[in-house]
């Protein structure tokens, strides 16, 4: 059996991980953190979200603004207000893979990739909308 080639490793290690994160994303109802994520992003207008950053949470701003562009184009359920987490965790493992190949071999490249998207705390980071 023929290994892919290895400019292919970052997208496979990105599609594992992000199906890893996004696997049961959906399930779990929102909870306060992520209820105030939807309420930030969603139910403001850009002026509104404005308004609100310049008295709480001006930390999130830049992630209220994205996630405002993301329920533009898709729903604010629970699935899909965490897929951008699910796909940064991917964007992770997959960068990963990029920079340790740059220093080791392609094994170790690729099996650092895995076990980022395999750790605990990125898959919990992955089904997280805060």
């Amino acid at each position: 059996m023929r290994r892919p080639p290895a400019v292919l490793d970052p997208l496979i290690v990105g599609v594992l991980a992000a199906t890893l994160s996004l696997c049961g994303a959906g399930r779990p109802s929102f909870w306060y953190d992520e209820a105030a994520t939807i309420s930030a992003s969603y139910s403001r207008s850009l002026p509104q979200l404005w308004q609100m950053l310049s008295n709480v949470d001006a930390v999130h701003g830049l992630y209220y603004l994205l996630m405002h562009g993301w329920f533009q184009i898709f729903p604010p359920t629970e699935f899909w207000s965490r897929a951008p987490s699910g796909l940064a965790v991917a964007g992770a493992a997959a960068g990963l893979v990029v920079l340790g190949r740059q220093f080791s071999s392609r094994t170790v490249a690729v099996s650092s990739g895995v076990v980022c998207a395999l750790l605990p705390r990125s898959t919990w980071a992955g089904i997280e909308a805060r």
